[in-house]
């Protein structure tokens, strides 16, 4: 199973769209077959990738039984914070942008994989929330300029990764921005 999962992870990697619906299916297969742990326990990567894959296909059910079934089954100390993002990203799929927000910025992960991670939703909330109620903008601007500064001090990831982040950040406020034009017109 991992095999297979490392090799659509490769194709996700590299652009290609099949990787995606393939990976979500090994995801699936291992739920089902309780084959995502070994010794009663899951990583941390795998519990973050398994979210990020359900939520991109809104799949709440899959996402609802992931957590109720695999959050123990992580590390003690990584237990939490990665309920606390995972059940932020399930507020995200069923649309409730705002309690995702407030989900996530009232007590940020400190693990860094669940804080970059949750920096990463936050971002996606406040882009969906600027787009469904205009009257967000300054919010949605202030949390983008946030992120940029925090990506420019101190990023986890390496430069071409951070670039690509910023990258993004500048290409959905403008996105933004062109949606709150249209919708004054």
């Amino acid at each position: 199973l991992f095999g297979c999962i490392n090799d659509a992870v490769a194709f996700v990697s590299k652009g290609q769209d099949i990787g995606l619906a393939e990976l979500y299916y090994w995801y699936q297969l291992g739920i089902e077959k309780h084959l995502l742990s070994q010794y009663n326990t899951i990583t941390g990567i795998t519990f973050n990738n398994v979210i990020l894959t359900a939520c991109h296909f809104d799949d709440v059910a899959l996402i609802q039984h992931f957590i109720k079934t695999y959050q123990n089954k992580l590390p003690a100390n990584l237990q939490k914070e990665a309920k606390r993002w995972a059940l932020a990203n399930l507020t995200y799929v069923m649309g409730d942008y705002n309690a995702c927000i407030i989900q996530l910025e009232n007590k940020l992960p400190k693990q860094p994989v669940y804080s970059i991670q949750a920096k990463l939703t936050l971002l996606k909330a406040h882009f969906k929330w600027v787009l469904a109620d205009a009257t967000q903008g300054s919010r949605f601007h202030y949390y983008c300029l946030s992120f940029e500064q925090y990506l420019n001090r101190n990023s986890p990831y390496s430069t071409d990764r951070s670039q690509s982040i910023l990258r993004y950040i500048q290409f959905i406020k403008k996105i933004a921005k062109l949606n709150q034009e249209t919708s004054k017109q």
